[in-house]
């Protein structure tokens, strides 16, 4: 299975604007947490990494799913891609269309 598989995949289970949000300032906030974490100031990396997991699992439990790491840990990383492709969506002012405008009838 390929990148747009996963990105498909985690698209479908993150649709809620919440869950959206929380995602977009969860995992930067764990990513963070890391670096600071393992290179300087290992209390405040690890209060922003376990806020983030907080952030990550109160958005799960608004849409009413499990996260997408528990189906495979590939999706730890399609998650940033994820974050990074709907930040840039909303900062060019790319939307996407409800699906049900995708499909007109005649």
């Amino acid at each position: 299975m390929g990148l747009a598989h996963y990105m498909a995949q985690y698209d479908n289970e993150h649709s809620s604007g919440w869950n959206k949000l929380l995602h977009g300032v969860g995992i930067p906030m764990i990513f963070a947490g890391l670096i600071l974490f393992l290179f300087t100031k290992w209390i405040w990396g690890g209060a922003l990494f376990v806020g983030g997991w907080i952030f990550l699992l109160l958005g799960h439990r608004i849409e009413g799913n499990h996260p997408a790491f528990f189906q495979g840990p590939v999706y730890l990383l399609v998650g940033p891609i994820w974050v990074a492709k709907e930040a840039w969506m909303f900062l060019t002012g790319e939307h996407r269309a409800p699906a049900s405008e995708n499909t007109q009838t005649k």
